[in-house]
């Protein structure tokens, strides 16, 4: 396990105990992005209920006004129909993610479930590749160096659901997977933990 044996017995300890004493907010400093190099300190709740914020997407998607996918239309230059049809993919998909049964959920939502292990209610494994991963639900990030950031060209209907995400002010795509190996140090409680992998 390479990224565990990197990690000391102290930080893991720590980083298993993300939520113990009312931890909620903690701040992820000189994280690097995987992908794209980027550098950037975050904020996020460890705390953040993931269910209830699906439930609550829910909610907005089918709550969505005709005002919400005209707004979406006229500002992405994307056709009314096109915006109507991924509304009505992400309703779809939002009923299945919060079904109590797995099986019924999306494929996307089963990996997120099914391919790690919690060890900690912010903290996770996964145990093909032994990566350690922070989990929560992103508040803030602060660049400190930008990255190199790939042009994605997207067709009609995903720009579509990317705006109408923003457009009804979902919150499941806020929640993100923070690598250890990738962090330099986290703040905790106001406590500083050196991780340095």
């Amino acid at each position: 396990m390479s990224n565990l044996k990197l990690t000391t017995m102290k930080n893991f300890n720590a980083f298993k105990n993300l939520n113990n004493n009312g931890a909620r907010l903690i701040s992820i400093n000189n994280y690097e992005a995987k992908t794209s190099g980027e550098i950037a300190n975050h904020l996020i709740n460890t705390g953040a209920d993931i269910m209830k914020a699906k439930k609550g997407d829910l909610k907005r998607i089918q709550n969505a006004k005709e005002s919400d996918l005209m707004a979406v239309a006229d500002k992405g230059g994307i056709a009314l129909d096109i915006v109507r049809l991924a509304l009505s993919e992400m309703l779809e998909s939002a009923k299945k993610n919060v079904s109590e049964n797995l099986e019924e959920r999306t494929n996307q939502s089963k990996g997120q479930t099914n391919n790690y292990v919690f060890i900690a209610p912010a903290v996770k494994l996964d145990p093909e590749t032994e990566t350690l991963y922070i989990f929560g639900q992103s508040i803030r990030k602060n660049v400190i160096k930008k990255g190199e950031y790939k042009e994605v060209k997207s067709a009609p209907k995903t720009i579509a659901k990317n705006m109408l995400k923003k457009q009804l002010g979902l919150r499941t795509d806020k929640f993100r997977n923070f690598i250890v190996a990738n962090v330099k140090d986290v703040t905790l409680n106001g406590k500083v933990i050196d991780v340095n992998l």
